[in-house]
């Protein structure tokens, strides 16, 4: 409904996880290997490459949702 999930801005430090492990959706991973730091991307990710069937919150995110995501890639180690 375009209400926003969640962010990471309102945290001390960004969020890290590292790539390859399955802790994101792939459709973050993905494009967080064509980004350069520094860099900013919009991305529109289809409900099937995003969480599909599974039901995260009735109200806010519900089953076969698209996802509009935001993302800053502010470090690499």
């Amino acid at each position: 409904n375009g209400e926003e999930i969640e962010s990471s801005y309102g945290y001390d430090m960004p969020l890290q996880f590292t790539v390859g492990h399955g802790e994101m959706i792939l459709s973050i991973e993905e494009a967080l290997m064509q980004m350069n730091l520094g860099s900013k991307v919009r991305l529109i990710v289809p409900s099937d490459l995003g969480f599909g069937e599974i039901e995260i919150d009735p109200q806010l995110l519900p089953a076969d949702s698209p996802l509009v995501i935001d993302l800053e890639l502010v470090s690499i180690e």
